[in-house]
């Protein structure tokens, strides 16, 4: 599949690493297409739109299909234009994405209660939260929905570990009944208000302490 065959308003994560491999995230939908090359709203960062022309930067841009595995393009370009007096960000890549398998990312365990709006009139029930990777999320209710009751979500959570606020708007790709008759949705993200990755890094940095610890205790 190649990167500009991805539909209008469809959503896509921007992935940026330099040569120190630090790591930044953006999340924007696809406006249009023209000429194979894929426009989104400019990228802001405090009312200023974000630069990409940084030497040595590694861009890979994924997309979760609703119904498919993720895909990735790696070697992307983005550059900001001007088009019929609007300004864009524009993607473009010369690769073919390639398919990534979803239980193959690394997914974080949460494990902490959320508060999930769904349907039309915004019902809100109380959901824990299972994982989280920079593909999707996952949600256990003891209701079951069906994926169209459920619809484009938003969920919200507070790491308390961290004391961070955690939002995502997504939509549901599987449902599955456990043992214990709760139900078990996996879902991809829409949007969120945080860099998942950066997310999961700093989860990751505090487990590794812990065990540090545990190993100085004799535990």
């Amino acid at each position: 599949m190649k990167l500009y065959e991805i539909k209008d308003g469809e959503p896509i994560t921007i992935t940026v690493k330099n040569e120190a491999d630090a790591e930044l995230e953006y999340r924007a939908q696809v406006l249009f297409c023209k000429q194979q090359i894929l426009f989104i709203e400019p990228i802001m960062v405090n009312q200023q739109m974000v630069s990409f022309k940084g030497e040595n930067l590694r861009i890979s841009i994924t997309y979760v299909p609703k119904d498919d595995m993720p895909m990735q393009w790696k070697g992307c370009t983005i550059k900001d234009i001007v088009y019929e007096g609007k300004r864009y960000h524009i993607l473009y890549c010369v690769h073919e994405g390639k398919h990534v398998n979803r239980r193959q990312t690394y997914r974080q365990y949460v494990g902490y209660k959320g508060v999930l709006q769904l349907g039309p009139n915004r019902k809100t029930i109380d959901v824990t939260l299972k994982d989280i990777s920079v593909t999707g999320i996952s949600f256990i209710s003891v209701t079951q929905y069906e994926k169209k009751d459920i619809g484009l979500f938003h969920l919200s959570y507070v790491d308390e570990e961290l004391k961070v606020p955690i939002q995502v708007t997504g939509d549901v790709v599987r449902i599955e009944e456990l043992e214990d008759t709760r139900m078990l949705y996996g879902c991809r993200i829409v949007e969120s208000n945080i860099n998942v990755g950066s997310y999961i890094a700093r989860k990751q940095k505090k487990e590794a302490e812990r065990r540090r610890l545990k190993e100085l205790r004799g535990e």
